[in-house]
């Protein structure tokens, strides 16, 4: 039987007799979709932040008091470290995403020390380290 003759009406089942969710990852309605779906969404909404950082970080009017500032990191950091790792179902994808989080946060704190209407410095790179690392005990405590 070739494929023009089969009826569209009725689903394809191989002589396994596995309906296609249980056979495909990625098919609606099965759990490796959902996580499909986790993934795509979190890689959209981390992109949208780091694109955002920079305005965030380097705008005069951005600078948060300095009260706040190392909370805020650590908290902004966190997020972005979940998503991150939401992002990517490999482990070695997983760490190199945490990385990069960090390397660009950290890239954003040396923009911000050569800035002139703003300062970075290395506390601040402390309380991204910090954040990082809570984001990823939340992540394996969510888990």
């Amino acid at each position: 039987m070739d494929s023009s003759s089969r009826s569209l009406s009725k689903p394809f089942i191989p002589a396994s007799g596995e309906p296609a969710a249980a056979r495909h990852p990625v098919f609606p309605g099965s759990e490796g979709f959902q996580a499909f779906v986790v993934r795509v969404g979190s890689r959209v909404v981390l992109a949208i932040a780091l694109l955002l950082m920079p305005w965030a970080t380097l705008s005069p009017s951005a600078s948060p008091p300095s009260a706040i500032a190392a909370p805020m990191h650590i908290v902004a950091l966190a997020g972005l470290t979940v998503l991150a790792l939401l992002s990517f179902a490999k482990v070695w994808h997983r760490v190199g995403a945490v990385v990069f989080v960090f390397g660009y946060s950290a890239l954003m704190e040396l923009l911000q020390y050569y800035h002139p209407e703003r300062n970075g410095n290395m506390e601040d790179v402390g309380a991204n380290m910090l954040g990082c690392l809570a984001g990823v005990v939340i992540y394996t405590t969510l888990k």
